[in-house]
């Protein structure tokens, strides 16, 4: 627990306010505090200082002893290290009862998540005016309504990570910025011209030179040398290394609350709060070096089936045919056969060039419109038969 600190009380019949807790009698009326006396721990004159009690002192002792008790013939307090009553003479019975047998709500331990310069507000009943302070502090716009819970959800958002959602928003948006550009649009062409190309590639089994880390069958091996075949990382020495990390430096007690404790004092409620700070530590970290491994390459020559040259077809008609191809001699062979199919056509005015398979192709012609979905590459495909 914390340091002990001297609270406040109001006098209910001349509405003085801030007498200090430990005065049983108004200094300005007289009449001694009774029954509904609640205690705060700030004073509503914001100008007047914290008292602190000393540890073994007098005071202090007093504030520990317990809460007082009130008299039930003259409706009095009294300390509870007080047997007779200061006011009538009384001697204490059963039926006197303390402080927190008439005001049980003040029994709890404050709450910690509220702020300390408002803590003496949480569990009081508003009695009379003199408490329309601690009710105008959460009252931020004057409608004499409680703007706890509307301040509450203004710290949560205002404690959202809005940069983070913003990155978030942005990637979001441009997902579907190139999700629109790749997605096919759907549009009526009307086609102005057919093409088409084919072609044939022809291919000659001619001799060339290769080389590998192995002689492949049919290859003849023209010469040999020793070249880096791979890298392995072989340790070459450790290096010191230096790191930060985060470490406890400390700690130190953090007011969070007053606790009530029924006599006109107040004891702090604290948390332990740990200091942090950045350490220095250092590590021997190995150092590798890449060393080259050597193997024996094999330069040789081979026969082998290479590109020589291409074959073309093409026209802006609707008849499409495969070059002549003639083969010189027998070793000359046809390999890829390749076709492309196209047609130009126009849309709101401007005319672009499509491609497409040759089922849909084959059966268009010059004036025909056609619902069709263009892709980005600007091939398309027939929506309608």
């Amino acid at each position: 627990m914390g340091k002990i600190v001297r609270g406040y009380w109001d006098c209910d019949y001349c509405n003085t306010t801030d007498i200090a807790g430990n005065i049983y009698t108004c200094p300005n009326c007289g009449k001694t505090r009774g029954k509904d006396v609640v205690f705060h721990v700030t004073p509503h004159d914001s100008n007047k200082p914290r008292h602190v009690v000393s540890p073994n002192s007098d005071e202090y002792r007093q504030a520990k002893a317990g809460p007082d008790w009130t008299c039930s013939y003259c409706d009095s307090n009294n300390p509870a290290n007080k047997t007779i009553c200061h006011n009538c003479g009384h001697s204490r019975d059963e039926s006197d009862k303390h402080y927190f047998e008439l005001h049980p709500e003040r029994v709890a331990t404050i709450d910690t998540t509220i702020d300390a310069t408002r803590h003496y507000a949480a569990g009081q009943t508003s009695r009379n005016s003199r408490y329309s302070n601690a009710h105008n502090a959460t009252d931020n716009d004057g409608d004499n309504n409680d703007d706890t819970y509307w301040n509450g959800f203004s710290d949560t958002i205002s404690n959202l990570p809005w940069r983070g959602i913003g990155i978030l928003a942005a990637i979001i948006l441009a997902i579907i910025c190139i999700v629109m550009v790749l997605m096919p649009k759907e549009r009526t062409i009307t086609v102005t011209d057919m093409d088409w190309e084919r072609n044939i590639v022809i291919e000659e089994y001619r001799t060339v030179s290769e080389s590998d880390w192995y002689v492949p069958s049919g290859g003849r091996v023209t010469y040999t040398q020793n070249e880096i075949h791979h890298y392995e990382q072989v340790l070459d020495h450790y290096e010191k290394v230096s790191h930060e990390r985060t470490v406890v430096i400390g700690s130190h007690e953090e007011v969070v609350g007053y606790r009530d404790l029924g006599n006109g004092y107040f004891e702090e409620e604290t948390r332990t709060v740990y200091d942090y700070g950045t350490e220095t530590y250092y590590t021997d970290e190995p150092v590798y070096r890449n060393e080259p491994v050597y193997q024996t390459k094999y330069y040789y020559d081979i026969e082998r089936w290479v590109y020589d040259h291409t074959e073309t077809a093409s026209a802006h008609n609707r008849e499409p045919y495969w070059p002549e191809v003639k083969l010189t001699s027998d070793k000359k062979r046809e390999g890829a056969h390749m076709a492309s199919y196209g047609l130009s056509a126009i849309y709101e005015d401007k005319e672009s060039h499509y491609t497409l398979d040759y089922e849909d192709w084959r059966y268009i012609s010059i004036g025909d419109q056609l619902r069709v979905k263009v892709h980005i590459t600007g091939r398309i495909e027939l929506i309608d038969e």
